[in-house]
């Protein structure tokens, strides 16, 4: 099934039209994040998912990365595949403006800390690689990444803040956790 990347874009307004968000609520606060899908192939398929640090560290979104990556296939859709996630320069408009490194972010969807955590998992596992494989020359690596968009939702009640992420399965059928 080839669908569109507007497929796999969650939208609170079509959460709320379906019912999703009925006993969550109306949310405070609705930030486009996304996570990021790896995979790098060297001898064999290491394959890790990076759901952004503020979304795990709340208590009741522990189970959100296990309960994610049981939904995603194994290779995601083309349509969500991240060519280049280097700091994409601004330009501006007036001549000896300075212009910053914005950070790479997939359909307005920002990746937080996701692209650090999986740089930094990459560089200990081909530390180890070479360590166990000295006198060997090094396999060639093929490392490939997608993007896959979620809204993080924070509602502000008289108990605490209460968390919730959409995001669209293989399908784009939307998804709220928790259910």
């Amino acid at each position: 099934m080839n669908l569109p990347v507007e497929a796999f874009l969650p939208r609170t307004a079509d959460a709320e039209r379906r019912g999703l968000l009925e006993h969550f609520g109306k949310p405070t606060s609705d930030e486009p994040l996304a996570a990021l899908v790896v995979m790098a192939r060297v001898v064999t398929t290491l394959r890790e998912i990076y759901v952004p640090r503020r979304i795990t560290a709340e208590t009741s979104m522990f189970g959100f990365e296990s309960h994610f990556e049981a939904l995603l296939p194994e290779a995601p859709p083309t349509v969500l595949r991240c060519h280049d996630l280097k700091p994409q320069q601004q330009s501006h408009a007036y001549r000896g403006a300075t212009s910053a490194a914005a950070p790479p972010t997939f359909h307005h969807h920002d990746f937080a800390d996701t692209i650090a955590q999986a740089e930094e998992d990459l560089e200990q596992f081909f530390l180890g690689q070479r360590r166990h494989h000295d006198d060997e020359p090094s396999p060639p690596v093929r490392v490939v990444a997608w993007a896959w968009p979620l809204r993080w939702l924070r509602r502000e009640t008289l108990e605490g803040t209460a968390c919730a992420v959409l995001f669209c399965d293989p399908g784009g059928a939307l998804r709220i956790y928790p259910e």
